[in-house]
């Protein structure tokens, strides 16, 4: 823990205290932290983390954070550095008078506190099945008035900027039309603490509510909260409705400290990310202001103008009490078209410090654009490409990418950057022209006209499937089924891999009336990826084909296609060469002294308990004639002996039977019967019924399942492991 806390602290700019005990830090506003054993009572026998703050602004406290077990998920490791990071951005988040929307902002984490030399109080969720903790007491009644209290002084009055600033986004809005509420609206809501509050109403039935917040949040501390609720345009259903919480950047003091410059040329030099301060916040309120949306559309343009001005965060459903961000906000483009942005870069820490060490290096700087366009922060991914062209004006990708941000609020703009990639050669520059004139400029013809291009291109040299899926969509928009499923059809008949093509030719083809060629399409479908078959069966079942008895059959061939598929994986799992196995007689009769010689109490299977998967003769015979070994040194049985009749069935079934255990596509289970564990729930034994051969099965989330081949018949395996255990070895 020591080592989390020194490594957090000097990252975070904070000093070692010299002429203190090791492993205490001196930080912002006053503040010192350290790791102890307790602290005036507190907490006996558990080290805490104590925080201590003195702050010119707010009353002198401390608060003292145990380090324990923390559910969840969280690893042990995992807790510690998390709750570090919480201790330390205390200091400036107090100083802000955020105190306590600190603590509600990081689940409101069970803790102690006191006011200058003042007792420790519990500070913990203390509510029904709310409750936190059961290392800090919960409070009693006057405890929690005593409290409530503690944090009410600890507050006080916002610091002078962060009230200049509420008090210019009240004369701005004011001045728009919008009403000022607050004296009428709670002091905190949700985790924030309102300094000011707003609402306008539109003609049409929208409704806004603005609030400038202190977050109690380090990553956005000072923000402009905005929730807007827009009413389905006419004739709509009532799930075009918006409803959005937004937190807004006003300040831009959180966006990291980037070497902008102005080499020659000159690119936006100090202003680069739409200033800091007051410069950030005129930027976000004349957009709020000028564009306040009346429709589902305006409202998406006027988000993606504040992406591109400043951070912004999305809440989530209104009204519900989000205290941690739910991830910067995404783009809603097509996904058949968006080329997106690149998140290949490293981590932001990699990046930032990449750049400060060459900050004339348009390699870093495309780096540093990739890495914020992971994240969604729009504005700093346009400044560092941006930066990038500068220092480097003929990369392609990189105009490319300013395209991209671009077009939505400038298509015609966007366009003239799409014609400077091209120009430099940047590969896929159809997707995003295609885009733009369908969804933007209102060019259906024109969309068409580039993405027939595009296919034309892979006919040549075939490198891009998503253009006949882009094409084909393109075609079902404008009611050209037939079409559509005749460029789908060829695309999988070159692409034959992309599962996104062979959904799309069923849409087509069901779409253009084809009956017996959806059909078609839906076999070849769930023939490639079996698992579709779920999402078939809900699909389709009520409709016409649900009827049909090739319809009906389609699980039938899914799970063919599955089992196939396993029995490929569990060949390529087989080594090559195998030991040599003796006659079935013989192998029986070595089985049996075997399991008498080694004490392994073999429990006998009557051909009933055997699943249908068993078909491989000898297996049959070791396991009816011999028995399943219940007692064997290093190796966890539970599957053989926790049953009064026990039987070997086929994984699948036993994980219950479900649709969606039929199609695992993660590892191949299809015609392995589990016997038992390997050491650990996770790590499971396993033979295949229709060869005898013995695997380990490494159950993990998806896509990190693996299979390990052990052994050629379950004889060879429970051999090996006699002769393991009679070696010593572990």
């Amino acid at each position: 823990m020591e080592e989390i806390l020194e490594e957090s602290a000097l990252r975070a700019g904070w000093t070692a205290a010299d002429s203190e005990p090791t492993g205490s830090f001196h930080g912002p506003n006053g503040a010192r932290v350290r790791f102890v054993r307790e602290s005036d009572g507190v907490a006996p026998d558990r080290w805490v983390i104590l925080l201590e703050c003195a702050s010119a602004a707010r009353p002198r406290c401390a608060f003292a954070i145990p380090v324990m077990s923390q559910p969840g998920g969280l690893s042990g490791e995992q807790h510690r550095r998390r709750i570090v990071s919480v201790a330390l951005a205390a200091p400036a988040l107090v100083h802000a008078g955020a105190a306590r929307q600190w603590w509600e902002a990081h689940g409101e984490l069970p803790m102690w506190a006191r006011q200058d030399d003042g007792p420790w109080l519990p500070v913990v969720k203390a509510r029904g099945a709310q409750r936190r903790s059961t290392v800090v007491p919960a409070p009693d009644e006057a405890t929690t008035v005593r409290i409530d209290n503690f944090w009410e002084e600890l507050a006080g009055d916002p610091l002078p900027g962060a009230i200049s600033r509420a008090d210019r986004t009240r004369t701005v809005l004011k001045a728009a039309g919008w009403r000022d509420t607050t004296g009428r609206s709670a002091r905190r809501r949700h985790g924030r603490r309102i300094i000011a509050a707003f609402s306008y109403r539109d003609p049409r039935g929208g409704s806004h509510r603005c609030a400038y917040v202190l977050t109690g949040d380090p990553r956005l501390p000072e923000a402009l909260w905005w929730h807007c609720d827009l009413p389905a345009p006419p004739g709509s259903a009532d799930d075009d409705r918006v409803r959005a919480e937004l937190l807004l950047d006003v300040t831009g003091e959180n966006d990291p400290d980037l070497p902008f410059a102005a080499p020659a040329g000159g690119v936006p030099g100090a202003d680069a990310l739409g200033g800091r301060g007051d410069a950030r916040l005129g930027s976000v309120l004349r957009l709020l202001t000028e564009r306040v949306p009346e429709s589902p559309a305006t409202y998406a343009q006027l988000v993606d103008d504040l992406t591109l001005t400043t951070t912004v965060v999305d809440l989530g459903r209104p009204n519900h009490p989000a205290r941690h961000f739910s991830g910067y906000l995404r783009s809603t483009s097509r996904p058949s078209m968006d080329p997106g942005p690149s998140t290949s870069a490293g981590t932001w820490d990699e990046c930032v410090a990449a750049l400060r060490a060459q900050p004339r290096s348009a390699a870093h700087w495309r780096a540093m654009g990739g890495r914020a366009a992971g994240d969604r922060r729009a504005h700093l991914a346009v400044a560092a490409y941006r930066q990038a062209l500068a220092l480097e004006g003929d990369d392609g990708e990189t105009q490319l990418m300013l395209a991209w941000f671009r077009h939505r609020t400038d298509p015609n703009g966007a366009l003239v950057e799409l014609e400077r990639a091209e120009e430099a050669g940047a590969p896929g520059t159809w997707r995003l022209r295609a885009e733009i004139q369908l969804d933007h400029l209102g060019d259906p013809e024109g969309a068409l006209t580039t993405l027939r291009a595009a296919v034309e291109e892979d006919r040549a040299t075939p490198s891009d499937p998503g253009s006949w899926q882009a094409l084909g969509s393109a075609l079902l928009d404008t009611g050209r089924s037939a079409d559509a499923a005749r460029v789908l059809a060829e695309g999988a008949g070159r692409h034959p891999d992309q599962l996104p093509l062979l959904r799309q030719l069923v849409t087509a083809r069901l779409s253009a009336g084809e009956h017996e060629g959806t059909l078609d399409a839906l076999e070849d479908l769930v023939s490639h990826t079996p698992s579709e078959i779920d999402r078939v069966l809900r699909r389709f079942a009520g409709s016409g084909l649900g009827a049909e008895l090739r319809f009906q059959r389609l699980p039938a061939v899914a799970l063919a296609a599955q089992r196939d598929r396993h029995r490929r994986v569990r060949e390529a799992a087989r080594p090559a060469v195998t030991p040599e196995l003796g006659s079935a007689d013989a192998r029986v009769e070595a089985f049996a002294n075997l399991c008498a010689d080694a004490g392994f109490q073999p429990c006998p299977l009557t051909p009933d308990a055997l699943d249908s998967d068993v078909t491989e003769p000898v297996l049959r015979r070791l396991l009816c004639e011999v028995g399943m070994p219940t007692r064997v040194t290093g190796v966890d049985f539970v599957r053989s002996v926790t049953r009064k009749v026990p039987r070997l069935i086929a994984w699948q079934r036993h994980r219950g039977g479900s649709e969606s255990s039929m199609y695992d596509r993660d590892f191949a289970i299809h015609g392995l019967c589990r016997f038992g564990n390997a050491g650990a729930p996770d790590r499971a034994l396993a033979v295949d019924g229709a060869s005898g051969d013995v695997f380990r099965v490494v159950v993990g989330r998806p896509g990190s399942s693996r299979l390990t081949w052990l052994a050629p018949g379950m004889d060879v395996f429970f051999a090996s492991i006699q002769r393991v255990a009679d070696s010593g070895d572990d």
